[in-house]
């Protein structure tokens, strides 16, 4: 699934929304921001929505960090990027159950958790 997300971000969706304007006023080179989104509809997909455990995972599993390519961005970037590009995500994160289904990956009703998410504790 870490595979079927990046791809599916990379060969289906627009970006364009999330591109613009993306840069870093640091000197060093932002992340990829399909990165950034494969990583996100992954977390989430998975039930991580922190993001702080969305950087722990990626510098600890191996599925997160086929996403990334081993070059996680710490908690912080993690949420400046949803913080910036919320809008533009919300659009994107809505196709991502029509994309799937239309790939024969994700089932209609499939991809809503009832739990085994993280707890608030």
């Amino acid at each position: 699934m870490a595979r079927f997300g990046l791809n599916l971000v990379v060969e289906e969706l627009d970006p364009e929304a999330i591109e613009v304007g993306y840069g870093s006023g640091s000197g060093r080179p932002p992340f990829d921001p399909a990165m950034m989104t494969s990583l996100l509809l992954y977390a989430y997909g998975a039930g991580v929505y922190s993001s702080r455990r969305i950087a722990k995972a990626a510098g600890e599993r191996v599925d997160f960090m086929s996403v990334v390519g081993l070059d996680a961005a710490d908690f912080r970037t993690i949420t400046d990027f949803l913080k910036r590009r919320l809008k533009a995500l919300a659009g994107l994160f809505t196709e991502v159950p029509r994309l799937g289904q239309r790939a024969g990956r994700l089932k209609r009703g499939q991809g809503r958790t009832g739990g085994g998410g993280e707890s608030s504790g």
